[in-house]
């Protein structure tokens, strides 16, 4: 699971909610991005996932597999939860774009390790 899939997952649960909501912008969000961002930025994982688990409940989207790597590890549950904050918010870029972001991060990795 990489941060970009789990940005593509908030975008996804972003988009359900609005067309569940028949809302037009995310201001019908606002609220719970501002506690996300809150149980976020203080580390209560808790917080944050029973958030989250009460978002997808809402929907018919299963829940992205990264919400299980992000437990009990603190730079996942940040790098994962600000990604998918900002799918949230509406972040998103073609699926072509993803893929060549995913290649250039490997590239970058493998770069930083000789």
């Amino acid at each position: 699971m990489s941060r970009i899939k789990m940005r593509d997952a908030g975008y996804k649960l972003r988009k359900e909610i609005l067309l569940a909501k028949k809302a037009e912008n995310d201001e019908c969000m606002r609220g719970t991005i501002y506690q996300l961002l809150n149980a976020l930025s203080v580390r209560n994982e808790g917080k944050f996932m029973d958030i989250v688990i009460r978002l997808y409940s809402s929907t018919k989207l299963p829940m992205a597999d990264g919400f299980v790597y992000m437990l009990g590890n603190k730079e996942k549950f940040s790098e994962y939860g600000y990604s998918f904050i900002l799918g949230l918010k509406g972040s998103y870029t073609d699926s072509k774009d993803s893929k060549s972001e995913d290649t250039k991060q490997s590239q970058d990795k493998s770069g930083e390790e000789n």
